[in-house]
């Protein structure tokens, strides 16, 4: 039996202005969509839109033109505030850098991060970061953590809220070959166990060559086959 649709995108279009005013097209994805419990990697060049899709998605961007809905939702019909709320309680986000507090500990930043959420659970928290082997860390602070142990925290506050849809941009990129191994298993085994569906996008093949479904950006969108060699400066930033 076919899973329900939890993602659906249609028509979907963004463009950022230059300051001399000149509007470039970034993102051009006419359809696309993933199931609940799916985990599909999305290939791209850097600046070929990758972020700027996953930011739409996320609702952290508003799009020029087309639809976005997530278990139905429609995120063009949420105001700002309601937008907020839908990804805090349906999406996480992971991140190449982690984006971890610098001055609280490992469990405090998985409890951060379920305040925008549900609200903040301990034992669950405490549960997570046992489960990605950092039971010993929890008072540990980013600074004290190796660059591993900081992507496990962060691994373990993107799944603190339960969410439906986990986004992944180039989540393993700071890390060496056998940690990016380890934390793409572990992401994917949590997920797994979570019920979430994940997206993640990646230029890695080593990584790409382990999902069943793997797309090609520029595939999906048309505004990245058109797109001129000195543009990806500009959306990387985005």
């Amino acid at each position: 039996m076919a899973l329900a649709r939890l993602l659906e995108i249609s028509d979907l279009k963004k463009a950022f202005e230059s300051p001399e005013g000149e509007r470039t097209p970034v993102i051009d994805v006419p359809a696309f969509s993933m199931a609940g419990g799916e985990q599909l990697a999305l290939e791209g060049a850097s600046g070929s839109g990758k972020t700027t899709l996953l930011n739409l998605i996320a609702g952290i961007l508003r799009p020029d033109q087309g639809q976005i809905r997530i278990d139905g939702c429609d995120l063009g019909a949420l105001s700002e505030s309601e937008r907020d709320e839908f990804r805090a309680r349906n999406l996480s986000y992971v991140f190449q850098t982690f984006n971890l507090l610098q001055g609280y500990t490992a469990l405090e930043n998985v409890l951060l991060g379920m305040m925008f959420g549900p609200g903040p659970d301990p034992a669950y928290a405490r549960l997570l970061l046992d489960r990605v082997g950092l039971s010993n860390r929890l008072g540990y602070k980013p600074r004290q953590l190796s660059v591993g142990q900081q992507q496990r925290v962060a691994l373990a506050r993107a799944l603190a809220n339960r969410p439906k849809l986990v986004l992944a941009d180039e989540p393993t990129g700071n890390l060496d070959q056998r940690r990016a191994q380890e934390a793409l298993a572990l992401l994917r085994e949590a997920c797994r166990e979570n019920g979430a569906a994940l997206l993640m996008v990646s230029h890695d093949r080593s990584i790409l060559r382990q999902f069943e479904r793997v797309e090609q950006l520029s595939t999906l969108n048309r505004a990245g086959r058109s797109a001129s060699p000195d543009r990806p400066a500009q959306e990387s930033t985005r």
